[in-house]
């Protein structure tokens, strides 16, 4: 890598929680509304189980995702918070098609181990019945196949999803290639935002969620406080949701920007350069 480009990548990854912090600033009130919504609506179903629950929650989680990052990278591309419906209509399907890839190789893989499909956490209780250790088991190895691929669909065809927001449309080969010419960025800036967060707040998360139940036993807090732990658990879950995809949004639009520049310089064949530069 040049060294221009090794000075760009390093501007570019130290701005990710900048920039993010900025989205968050700018579009505070369609987040408030967005997390509000999404605890509200999550909030009863943390009383009940199932695999219609847990299809119900995967349609929720879609949304919020599916919303949060389209306004982070809608004003990070065009560094205006006035949306565009078009680019939305065309925005959904295409995210709704990678989140789909991306849980399509454990689906296959515990239809050939297993020969049972498994769609959600709930199916692969029903299976392991009172093998816990079994549970535990297919569920790291579900969730290392699911991240394993989040991350390669994440690194080769993030950018497919905001280039409606540019309009222009090479296609997902264009992503490919912008992926390929960004790959250190991309992991980068994984490592230092989503990943980071996500590490942080789950450890946070197992300490303090143990404390506060044994703390709650130990004092008889009742059903009053118990219920106001769930309802705390809602709204922690949507922030951390929120900011998460924050980061993505973030990485994903600066790598499309980063991306279609160096294709540029490469002289492969696509648009003469945008004439922008991730915010």
């Amino acid at each position: 890598m040049a060294t221009d480009d090794m000075a760009l990548l390093e501007i570019n990854t130290a701005g990710i929680w900048t920039k993010s912090i900025e989205v968050i600033r700018a579009n505070w009130r369609r987040f408030m509304f967005l997390c509000g919504a999404f605890a509200v609506i999550r909030y009863p179903l943390l009383y009940v189980g199932g695999g219609m629950v847990d299809l119900i929650n995967a349609g929720l989680e879609f949304a919020f995702e599916c919303a949060v990052l389209y306004v982070t990278c809608f004003w990070l591309i065009t560094g205006t918070s006035k949306l565009g419906m078009r680019s939305l209509l065309r925005f959904v399907p295409r995210y709704l098609f990678l989140s789909l890839l991306v849980s399509v190789p454990s689906i296959l893989y515990f239809l050939t181990v297993d020969g049972t499909l498994i769609l959600t956490t709930s199916d692969i209780k029903d299976l392991a019945g009172d093998n816990t250790s079994l549970e535990h088991s297919m569920t790291l190895v579900g969730g290392l196949i699911r991240t394993i691929f989040a991350l390669i669909v994440f690194l080769f065809g993030a950018t497919w999803v905001p280039a409606v927001i540019l309009k222009f449309d090479k296609g997902l080969l264009r992503a490919v290639k912008r992926g390929w010419r960004t790959l250190a960025f991309g992991l980068m800036g994984l490592l230092i935002g989503p990943f980071l967060f996500s590490l942080i707040v789950d450890v946070t998360y197992l300490l303090l969620g143990d404390l506060s139940i044994g703390l709650l036993v130990e004092t008889g807090g009742g059903l009053t406080r118990l219920h106001l732990l769930f309802v705390l658990g809602a709204l922690l879950g949507a922030g951390k949701l929120l900011i998460v995809n924050v980061l993505l949004g973030t990485v994903a639009s600066r790598t499309l920007i980063l991306g279609e520049e160096r294709l540029r310089k490469d002289h492969i064949p696509g648009e003469d350069g945008l004439g922008l530069s991730a915010r």
